[in-house]
């Protein structure tokens, strides 16, 4: 029998089995989360302000814990 759209077997009896990984898979298990505009503007004005000059070379991800996994 097939397994239905979005139903991943190995992953749901990985989860039952360790129930603490469920936070990493929270943004893959719900609908996902979008980061506002002003988020975004919010970062890229903290980026360019001199608050943040002594930060270089780092990503800052603005999405809502989507790299959580």
């Amino acid at each position: 029998m097939a397994t239905p759209m979005g139903e991943d077997r190995p992953v749901g009896r990985m989860l039952r089995e360790h129930p603490e990984f469920a936070p990493a898979f929270r943004q893959l298990l719900t609908d996902p989360a979008l980061a506002d505009p002003d988020d975004v503007s919010d970062a890229v004005l903290w980026l360019a302000s001199d608050t943040a000059r002594t930060v270089t070379g780092i990503q800052l991800p603005v999405d809502l814990e989507a790299t959580a996994v």
